[in-house]
């Protein structure tokens, strides 16, 4: 019943920075696309890869519906490939993601889906509503659905984030102990502060974050920058 109640108080905004009108079908398909640089890979309060990481990504959005990917890689051989599906409406929005990082890329079948340790598939159901222009309080409900890590425990991570002028507030809960999301026992496992700017005169956007895991008791600095 909490988790319920708590589904029903999400908040989600997305942003789209290319768009392409198909003039014969009268319908507007939205393409968004670009490639991240982060300093280190911290993830909802976790450590991932604690080197560069490049960070590219690409979505498709056709009257609401959206189909997407996303990847990071790093020279310490961290290799992550994840896609999704999902459809939004107005600042609702519901996605099933796909996280696909295995031990090494290159020799792992991508099409092996079994629930055990021979599988790198870990699948999530995620509510997010809010966080645009009009609705600055955003809100994460993130459920473990289907893998190998937290098989049948269908742990939770809920967040909350504000968003005021170039700054995002936000504070993450874990509501169990959880192999997937790397935390030991239930708590608060991502607070912090991001500010984001533009740089130069072809204003381009970087980020720095102050990130502090208190269940884990870890702090992290990091900065990125998107092209």
């Amino acid at each position: 019943m909490k988790k319920l109640i708590l589904l029903l108080s999400l908040f989600l905004s997305i942003n789209f920075i290319y768009s392409q009108d198909s003039t014969k079908q009268k319908s507007k398909i939205d393409i968004t696309g670009g490639s991240d640089f982060v300093s280190k890979n911290v993830w909802r309060g976790a450590l991932l890869d604690n080197n560069i990481n490049i960070q590219p990504w690409v979505s498709f959005n056709y009257k609401g519906f959206e189909i997407g990917a996303f990847g990071s890689s790093s020279i310490n051989n961290y290799n992550e490939v994840d896609s999704y599906l999902g459809y939004c409406l107005d600042n609702f929005k519901f996605k099933v993601i796909d996280y696909f990082i295995p031990l090494d890329l290159y020799s792992t079948d991508y099409f092996n889906f079994k629930d055990d340790s021979t599988g790198y598939h870990n699948i999530t159901i995620d509510f997010i509503i809010g966080g645009g222009e009009d609705m600055p309080l955003q809100a994460i409900f993130s459920t473990y659905v289907y893998g190998y890590l937290d098989r049948g425990s269908y742990s939770t991570y809920m967040e909350l984030k504000y968003k005021i002028n170039k700054m995002d507030f936000y504070i993450g809960y874990m509501d169990q102990k959880s192999d997937f999301f790397i935390v030991d026992k239930p708590g608060f496992i991502n607070t912090g502060i991001t500010y984001h700017y533009l740089f130069g005169e072809n204003k381009i956007p970087f980020n720095s974050s102050f990130i502090v895991n208190p269940v884990m008791k870890k702090v992290y600095i990091t900065f990125a920058i998107s092209l």
